[in-house]
């Protein structure tokens, strides 16, 4: 059975290992005979900096930048009844695997064999290293309960025999087995109650052997191992969400080549993709002709906005003929029964007529018949609209880069690089929403809009860009849609319906930054009732994905609240929701979810 968590979720699950009575009772084997050798060892404390709480805080700050890497974990038949195996299968593999699936693909996995050691009473786990790092840990596993972390509390031991039980003392040569002089390696005991870690301490006798020890207790098993794993992997072994310099890269043009005049720039410069990036982050005399070239553009373009009448022609598919989407970072998550049955059933029908009339030409047109918004509303550079394709009413959003809300810098002297940051080109909106729509081509026409593509415009006024063409959706957003005057069963299937959107999201791994009660749809649909009689009722649609993130290294501010911002939006009053019905039927947070705010508890 495969199950999914958040790295951490899958860290603290608590597992369930038989008690080692038993094991003695179902394998009638003799406890561990007395080793008739000198146990003696000297232990001593790590540096400061090595505490308990460095030790997990470390791992968990990493595995908190990889949040949103949901993981898989298949439940596995441990070959037979004993409590090594068991180990083996619950504790360790699932850490391996988790690693395997949070690295940096380009890395090779981490493997990892076991054998059996203390005349079959114990484990011993090693792990093969990826290249860069240094030798993993070895891990001694011992039956639950059979492990004294008292003994190894003292500072410094010299040959005691500590307890009736020989277990600690048997180890103490295996420590010294393991670790030798020259090892560099940390060892971790457990029986998954408590744990030591250590590890060879480098003096100029060895003699009875010396070794740093912190004992651990009461941390789960799984996280304890990971956080040892963790001491010796390299810091780009997991594909953690780190921010990376998104500096255009580049070289400027060679100092003979003179700088283009305003009006050469003017007339030959259309949209913000004809600048050279990198060539306005280190020149100031071609930035500031940049915002000059800006100023003249706005202009240009507010001088003629599309008005209902106008015929837009484009040239099909003419964005796929000149940039290619990056591929997605991670698998998608299958969906639960129940979700994807409702994606099937409220599926609406695609426009077989819109599909022939694109396929068939390389040139179509659209004709307005409403101005939805506008590019200059809300200092957007996207301006959409509702437009019929022959006999098909479709909407289209139209990006025009010319309009990006950027101004000069107020202090003239500050890096070049913050007068751009953020910037944006049509190019860029459309290839995130497109990523958007092919990632979740399986939720089209359900819980979002059916997708015909990318193409190039050319406006009113001659200006070539691109937008991309939609399925229109009628209906309204949650506050203008009366939700609380209508039936409870409308309300509830709305609750639902919006609770599933958020999942194909997640499920997708995509996020929205910019949540607002506008990128929701209440849509008018029929369902069947328990009767078998087809009743109206509304369902949810989610539009708008121009800041739509996925986990990639371009976008890797991947941490927004999707859950809890469409919960917040349907907990507003305005939208009438009653508090019960949202608490019944806008299921949970899923495991992995790492999120924890509810706006629930704030809804009167």
């Amino acid at each position: 059975m495969q199950a999914i968590h958040s790295p951490e979720s899958l860290l603290r699950e608590s597992i369930s290992i038989p008690e080692p009575l038993r094991i003695l009772a179902t394998n009638s084997e003799p406890r561990l005979a007395a080793a008739n050798v000198d146990p003696g060892i000297d232990l001593f404390p790590f540096d400061p900096q090595f505490s308990e709480y460095e030790l997990f805080g470390s791992i968990l700050e990493r595995l908190q930048r990889c949040r949103r890497r949901p993981v898989r974990y298949t439940t596995r038949e441990s070959s037979g009844s004993r409590y090594p195996e068991l180990f083996y299968h619950e504790c360790a593999l699932p850490v391996v695997d988790m690693f395997n699936q949070i690295r940096d693909l380009s890395l090779p996995p981490i493997r990892s064999t076991y054998e059996m050691v203390l005349d079959g009473q114990a484990i011993k786990i090693t792990f093969e290293a990826p290249p860069e790092t240094r030798s993993l840990p070895i891990v001694i596993a011992l039956a639950p309960g059979t492990f004294q972390t008292g003994f190894w509390k003292a500072e410094v031991l010299t040959g005691v025999t500590p307890t009736p039980d020989v277990t600690d003392r048997r180890l103490v040569v295996l420590l010294k087995e393991l670790l030798g002089p020259d090892s560099d390696q940390y060892a971790l005991i457990t029986d998954t109650h408590g744990a030591i870690i250590a590890q060879r301490r480098k003096i100029e006798t060895y003699d009875r052997g010396s070794f740093n020890c912190e004992v651990i207790v009461g941390q789960p098993v799984r996280l304890t191992l990971a956080a040892c794993l963790n001491l010796n992997l390299s810091l780009g072994y997991m594909d953690e969400n780190i921010m990376t310099d998104k500096s255009p890269k580049g070289a400027l043009n060679a100092p003979t080549v003179p700088v283009p005049s305003d009006e050469d720039t003017f007339r030959d410069r259309k949209s913000i993709s004809d600048f050279d990036l990198y060539t306005l982050y280190h020149d100031k005399t071609q930035a500031e002709q940049f915002f000059r070239w800006k100023a003249r553009k706005v202009q240009e373009a507010m001088g003629r906005p599309c008005v209902v009448g106008d015929i837009l022609v484009a040239d099909a598919n003419a964005f796929d003929r000149r940039y290619t989407c990056p591929p997605n970072a991670v698998p998608l998550i299958p969906f639960p029964p129940h979700t994807a049955a409702y994606l099937d059933e409220a599926r609406r029908p695609q426009s077989v007529g819109t599909i022939e009339a694109i396929q068939s030409t390389d040139r179509f047109e659209v004709r307005i018949t409403r101005v939805m918004k506008t590019a200059a509303e809300g200092s957007q550079i996207a301006a959409v609209y509702e437009v019929t394709l022959g006999d098909q009413t479709l909407c289209l959003k139209v990006f025009d880069d010319r309009l990006y809300p950027i101004e000069p810098p107020e202090n003239p002297s500050e890096p070049l690089r913050y007068w751009f940051d953020g910037l944006k080109t049509a190019a860029d909106s459309v290839r995130t929403e497109q990523r958007v729509y092919q990632r979740l081509v399986h939720a089209q026409g359900s819980v979002i809009p059916w997708y015909y593509g990318a193409h190039s415009f050319t406006l009113p006024d001659g200006h070539q860009t691109f937008g991309i063409l939609m399925e229109f959706v009628k209906g309204s957003d949650p506050e203008e849609a009366d939700l609380g005057g209508r039936t409870e069963a409308e309300q509830i299937a709305f609750i639902k319906s919006a609770r599933h959107a958020v999942r194909v999201l997640q499920y997708g791994d995509i996020s929205q930054l910019d949540w607002e009660s506008t990128q929701i749809i209440c849509a008018p649909r029929t369902q069947q009732s328990s009767s078998g009689r087809l009743e109206p009722s509304v369902g949810c649609v989610f539009i708008d994905f121009t800041s739509a993130t996925q986990s990639d290294t371009a976008y890797n501010s991947h941490q927004v609240d999707d859950y809890g911002n469409v919960l917040e939006i349907l907990c507003d009053p305005v939208v009438g929701l009653p508090k019960r019905l949202l608490v019944e039927h806008f299921e949970p947070r899923e495991d992995w979810d790492y999120y924890i705010t509810n706006p629930l508890k704030d809804m009167d």
